[in-house]
């Protein structure tokens, strides 16, 4: 089981340096693929080493797509002050640093939830139990606060009414089954 983890890391971290750096291909494509194919991949290995594979290649991506964002996502000159900085320090010459900076964020952005998770898993249940009473409301009033944020206010509600009135009927439809 062992050996088998750390041929799903090696693994995850090859997929996820390739979904990384080739633009378009991204990890909920390759997860999307995996999760299709899991009653093939079953029968090879357990559940708990393709989770730890899916995960590997988030993780490898976050970091490799830094650098086919900066470097082959650059703007032309005039329009480069409303795109990321990342593009904008691209074309004052300074690519490399812009990828060094995106890249220690994503290690210490992954250093902070490493050492968050054990109080995520101990205080998620606690968190359910008192925001499930009120989680209609808490969606309403973020609903609201979209709808009205908006230019066309009316044209957003009947949007958001529309949406909802689809999701009744597909509740329903479920329920018949």
């Amino acid at each position: 089981m062992l050996i088998q983890l750390f041929i799903s890391i090696f693994l995850g971290l090859a997929v996820g340096t390739v979904t990384g750096l080739i633009p378009g291909i991204h990890i909920n494509l390759v997860s999307i693929i995996i999760l299709s194919s899991l009653s093939f991949f079953l029968k090879f290995t357990d559940p708990l080493i393709i989770s730890v594979f899916i995960l590997t290649i988030a993780i490898a991506h976050t970091f490799f797509d830094s650098i086919s964002t900066i470097f082959l996502g650059a703007p032309e000159a005039d329009t480069s002050l409303g795109v990321l900085p990342g593009h904008r320090l691209l074309l004052e010459g300074f690519g490399y640093e812009a990828v060094a900076i995106t890249v220690f964020g994503s290690l210490i952005s992954l250093g902070v939830i490493i050492l968050l998770s054990p109080l995520l898993i101990l205080y998620a249940g606690i968190a359910y139990s008192f925001i499930s009473q009120y989680i209609v409301y808490i969606l309403l009033a973020v609903s609201l606060f979209f709808i009205l944020e908006q230019s066309n206010k009316l044209l957003a509600l009947s949007l958001f009414l529309l949406a909802g009135s689809l999701g009744l009927v597909g509740c329903k439809l479920c329920k018949q089954d």
